[in-house]
């Protein structure tokens, strides 16, 4: 079977401004679209290479700091700069781009307040900021792909350890209100907290250019087995949703028109094409002869199948 997994593909920041997609379109149109399928894009790429997250996070952290180059034996968190902003009775999370903002000048002030209580922050050449945790936490969080633009409410952290990463965010909010340099940073939000996991599983062949994808590549071992699924990922759409930037998610969507005309030209396997969102589109190549279905990409888009 051949995985490609888009997050934000079936919400463009403008779609009104969807260009032509006849690949996509034969692929909706003749293929089966599938609904409550595993939402999150953490939790579809830890499936593909056998990590679960259970009542816990996925990992997401600490394979990002062993990616990078860090001592990942203690456990570790994701760390996102974000906006929060009043609306009406409810509190609503925007991220706000690492490389936007004096990263060096924000970390430096949480580390400076933090330090005796244990964490460390770290700045990284791409994909969220790090931070180790000691004493670690037993805690679930949300992912920020999950939370952004949405009230938080329904995704604050829940478990054991839930009181004291609560009470540590509203910490940071109250240092950055009081930094006049942060800008529109007032909030810092925590994800993907965990341990380096073992990786029990790989695909049999791996094409990304997404750093979380390499993190869980870079972390395979000779234990790992092989699984029998290609695996093919961009998060160029995520980040096109995230950051209203329809440029950014027109290249995701170049990347996987190219990789699906590759897998169609070949005529073999299963295709399942998977965003965030808990919906996928499932196609083989019989299915190419269902000459009366006659939806396409843009209807699914304008169906509703982004989040509500």
């Amino acid at each position: 079977m051949h995985r490609l997994i888009v997050p934000g593909l079936f919400e463009p920041p403008d779609p009104g401004a969807l260009p032509a997609t006849p690949l996509l379109d034969h692929l909706v149109s003749r293929g089966e679209t599938v609904k409550g399928a595993t939402a999150g894009y953490e939790e579809l790429l830890g499936s593909c290479f056998g990590v679960e997250a259970n009542d816990t996070d996925v990992p997401t952290a600490a394979l990002l700091a062993n990616c990078q180059g860090h001592d990942a034996t203690g456990q570790w968190g994701c760390v996102a700069p974000v906006h929060l902003q009043v609306d009406r009775d409810r509190l609503l999370l925007f991220p706000v781009e690492p490389a936007s903002v004096d990263s060096s000048r924000i970390l430096r002030l949480m580390d400076a307040h933090f330090r005796d209580e244990g964490l460390r922050f770290h700045a990284t050449s791409g994909g969220p900021w790090l931070v180790e945790l000691n004493p670690p936490l037993i805690i679930r969080t949300s992912s920020i792909d999950l939370v952004a633009g949405r009230s938080l409410d329904p995704f604050m952290p829940s478990g054991r350890d839930a009181g004291r990463l609560r009470s540590l965010m509203n910490e940071c909010q109250m240092l950055l209100h009081a930094d006049e340099l942060s800008g529109m940073v007032n909030g810092l939000w925590f994800w993907g907290i965990g341990r380096l996991p073992a990786i029990p599983r790989k695909p049999l062949q791996i094409f990304c250019n997404d750093l979380l994808c390499k993190s869980f590549s870079n972390s395979v071992n000779v234990d790992s087995k092989p699984a029998d699924t290609s695996l093919f990922t961009t998060s160029a759409c995520l980040e096109g949703r995230q950051y209203g930037d329809m440029h950014r998610w027109l290249s995701g969507l170049a990347e996987t028109e190219a990789r699906l005309r590759e897998l169609l030209e070949e005529r073999g396997g299963e295709l399942f094409l998977q965003s965030d969102n808990g919906v996928a589109v499932r196609y083989r190549h019989p299915m190419r002869f269902r000459f009366w279905k006659r939806d396409s990409f843009a209807d699914l888009v304008r169906s509703g199948a982004s989040r509500a």
